[in-house]
């Protein structure tokens, strides 16, 4: 047993099943001390399936057995990729020294730190969550199969993806799938194909085209098909999807085409590859809203309601079965040729006339042919109730669940934090509560048939709101996603989709100097307005020559100046190098170093909207930037001596803001040195 002088952490080698030696070899000539190595490992050098504990089942000694602290930039197991940086204590000029990487052990934790690998560090954190969001209508929007949970949203900037926590939960996501305008309504639907691919479909908010791709391999969403026209027209909005085995048949639903008071669906017979022709379901006035559920056999339940800002709203449910549809007593109501239905041939769940209180719905489960329904009532728009609904065998029986808060913004004043019933116990909800000002997170849980319930905290005390809660299809170990961050409204968010609790997180490596400046999903977030720009910098200062890398993005593809991973004298706006930030120019990054005032400048195009890992090398004579390790510019001119480090933002206009998952600052020298990975052993 050896014992770290560094973390007081001990390393049997009977825990870890295996080990590497990693030769470092100094090339620049120059003794090197506690200087960051970089060891990226794939699966051409590693065998990734010996990682036992999500690959935090690692830790690396010198040749004595002492711990090294070390950092883990990317940890991907499944498609086989990690990035690490070791700090080695010695490397002598123009020679070699061994370490050692431990691995293969079910029973430890985490010992990754930045704080301590690098000069200086932050996370805020750990990883950020997938950017983004969802509204509450389009359905399924979360689903695990083969170990991934996959879900899509839309970004703050308008693009459409879909995102997949691993069995290590880890996040993978997919190439930017469609960009719309910035709005919380274009996430897609995801529905699992029997093959093991996902079909997802999704739109603007009102249209005009509803888009279809499917993923070209099981399992994987690395790589997409082009994309399908499935239907267009001028409300186009909110997909349904559901895949009947019965009849091998998918079918999309949706609102539109023709008004908001319309939904209509298509169907395919070759997993989305073509559609067929539009069929209306109903046609009412008014903004209409409608869910699905399928068992993926031969049945398809839906639950409907108006807007409460146009309506009284009451909730309807009916079903569809073998070319029927059907009360909940089994009442036929017509067949697919008789469509469209009206609202008189729906089952109605809650009566709004007989209460005088407006309803909307949330969320829809089938458990052993029992409807459960979860939605929305409002006393007044500062008062929300969850409500929970089940169909008895004769008659639907309605409890409330909770008080609820208030809404979410002003404008949608019928905007809850949000509810959703578990796949596989539908006795269980989970539900975004307001609680002293914050949306929490809370599960539910009724042993009666919903008329008293238990509650347990999901959240709490959190720095930022938790909504929209989704119940995953299929659960394993994730049972529920949700949004976490700040939303204004449904085109201006910035929220990330979690699966964990995220604590409050505290600057305390940061001056804060002026400005609107807070960690929101474990990112560092600085805030624009009119009148004031953030700025922050480093407690620490720093000698050349040096590497400052960072993962960031901004709000919007124009940033407005806003500055970020940049190095300058304390308090000198003239002296600076490694500047980088979005000009007035859509898709331009521009990169400064600037001298007693004189600077010279390099651009280039990028989407910063996009997260984009960024490395400004200053030497003392010479700066250089890198995006995705590509050569950007390479200054040799005008170049400050800059000894601090310093992330901040400078805000022309409001709504541009910048954010940063990672920053820290290593030393540096050139050549760095070269990394070699010696056989497997065991330990």
């Amino acid at each position: 047993m050896t014992v770290s002088p560094v973390t007081g952490l001990c390393v049997r080698k009977a825990t870890f099943r295996y080990r590497r030696r990693v030769t470092i070899t100094e090339l620049s000539g120059n003794d090197l001390t506690d200087y960051q190595v970089r060891i990226d490992l794939d699966a051409t050098n590693f065998d990734f399936s010996h990682f036992l504990n999500e690959g935090k089942d690692l830790r690396f000694t010198d040749a004595s057995g002492n711990l090294l602290p070390y950092w883990v930039e990317k940890m991907d197991i499944a498609a086989e990729e990690a990035t690490i940086w070791v700090k080695v204590p010695s490397i002598p000029a123009n020679s070699s020294v061994d370490i050692y990487m431990y691995y293969g052990s079910e029973g430890v934790s985490s010992a990754s730190d930045i704080d301590d690998t690098f000069l200086f560090g932050d996370d805020f954190g750990g990883f950020a969550p997938a950017v983004g969001f969802w509204c509450w209508f389009q359905e399924p929007r979360a689903i695990q199969h083969g170990g991934k949970t996959y879900f899509g949203y839309g970004d703050p900037a308008g693009n459409v993806f879909v995102s997949a926590y691993n069995e290590y939960g880890q996040l993978e996501t997919s190439p930017v799938l469609h960009s719309f305008s910035a709005d919380d309504h274009i996430n897609p639907a995801i529905l699992l194909l029997p093959d093991g691919r996902l079909l997802v479909c999704y739109s603007d908010h009102s249209g005009p085209t509803m888009y279809c791709r499917k993923s070209i391999n099981p399992d994987d969403i690395s790589d997409w098909s082009p994309e399908v026209e499935a239907v267009s027209g001028t409300y186009i909005c909110y997909p349904n999807l559901a895949y009947l085995s019965a009849e091998d048949k998918i079918y999309l639903f949706y609102r539109g085409s023709g008004s908001e008071a319309e939904w209509s669906f298509v169907t395919s017979d070759d997993f989305g590859d073509s559609w067929s022709s539009e069929k209306l379901l109903f046609s009412l006035s008014g903004q209409q809203y409608f869910k699905t559920f399928s068992d993926g056999i031969d049945t398809i339940y839906f639950i409907h309601s108006g807007h409460p800002d146009a309506e009284l709203t009451s909730v309807y449910f009916f079903y569809y079965k073998n070319g029927n549809f059907y009360k909940a007593d089994g009442t036929l109501i017509c067949s697919l040729a008789d469509l469209p239905l009206s609202r008189a041939d729906m089952d109605l769940v809650y009566d709004a006339s007989e209460t005088g209180v407006k309803a909307w719905i949330w969320d829809i489960v089938v458990k052993n042919g029992t409807p459960y329904i979860v939605f929305a009532t409002f006393p007044s728009t500062s008062d929300h109730r969850y409500n929970y609904a089940y169909w008895d065998g004769s008659k639907w029986v309605v409890h409330e669940i909770c008080a609820a808060g208030g809404y979410l913004y002003a404008d949608q004043p019928y905007y809850s934090g949000g509810i959703t019933i578990d796949r596989e116990s539908p006795n269980i909800v989970y539900l975004s509560k307001q609680i002293d000002g914050i949306f929490e997170i809370i599960k539910a849980e009724t042993s009666d048939e919903g008329a008293s319930w238990s509650f347990t905290n999901i959240t709490e005390n959190s720095a930022h709101w938790n909504i929209r809660p989704v119940a995953v299809r299929n659960p394993s170990d994730i049972r529920v996603l949700w949004g976490y961050g700040v939303y204004e409204s449904y085109t201006d968010f910035d929220t990330g989709i979690t699966k964990d609790a995220i604590p409050p997180y505290t600057l305390s490596k940061w001056n804060t100097i002026q400005g609107e400046i807070e960690v929101t999903f474990n990112v560092l977030h600085l805030k624009g307005t009119t009148a004031t720009r953030g700025l922050i910098e480093s407690t620490k200062s720093f000698d050349y020559p040096l590497v400052l890398e960072c993962r960031a993005r901004g709000k919007q593809n124009i940033m407005n100046s806003a500055h970020f991973c940049s190095l300058r004298a304390p308090g000198d706006w003239n002296n600076r190098a490694g500047d980088l930030f979005g000009g007035n120019v859509d898709n331009t990054l521009f990169f400064y170093t600037c001298k007693d005032g004189s600077c010279s400048s390099t651009s280039a195009s990028a989407d910063l909207s996009l997260w984009h890992k960024y490395r400004v090398i200053w030497t003392g004579n010479g700066a250089k930037v890198y995006r995705d390790d590509n050569l950007l510019a390479d200054h040799t001119t005008n170049v400050a001596i800059v000894t601090q480090v310093v992330v901040f933002y400078e805000a022309e206009t409001s709504n541009n803001d910048a954010y940063v998952d990672y920053i820290f600052v290593r030393k540096y020298t050139e050549p760095e040195p070269s990394v070699s990975l010696g056989e497997e052993e065991t330990a």
